[in-house]
């Protein structure tokens, strides 16, 4: 995993060459910042929840130095969330989806009263979920 967090801090400083030229060519900080927002954040954000889990404390520790650097070269405000908020609202995000999923394939197929049980692994924790499912047969 920490060469994936390698790469991605990597990647995401060469974005910040490009935003130091766009802002020596007159660009002002509020375009700055959603160009930053746009690019940067969102290419740490992607499938964050698959990865997330595995990363170690350095790792998350890299990618906490690399969003500072970009705060203190003004292209990302202070307020914005950290990208461990943004890994647990990817993570309920996804855990919603899946939830939902379940309840359309399963009315779909229109079973009697049924009782699930599923184990999703969110950020490496193990979440057991009992879903009672309820459908009345369609003549």
């Amino acid at each position: 995993m920490a060469e994936h967090v390698k790469a991605l801090v990597h990647n995401c400083a060469s974005s910040l060459y490009a935003l130091r030229v766009l802002r020596s060519h007159g660009l002002n900080d509020a375009a700055l910042q959603t160009v930053y927002r746009a690019v940067v954040v969102t290419r740490l954000a992607y499938a964050i929840s698959a990865w997330w889990g595995f990363t170690t404390a350095d790792d998350r520790q890299r990618i906490e130095r690399f969003l500072r650097r970009g705060t203190r070269s003004g292209f990302c405000r202070s307020d914005w969330p950290s990208v461990e908020t943004l890994a647990e609202d990817a993570a309920d995000v996804l855990f919603r989806r899946v939830l939902y999923a379940m309840k359309i394939i399963c009315y779909t197929h229109c079973y009697p009263t049924r009782t699930v049980m599923v184990t999703i692994y969110v950020t490496g924790d193990m979440i057991e979920v009992l879903y009672l499912i309820t459908t009345s047969e369609i003549s």
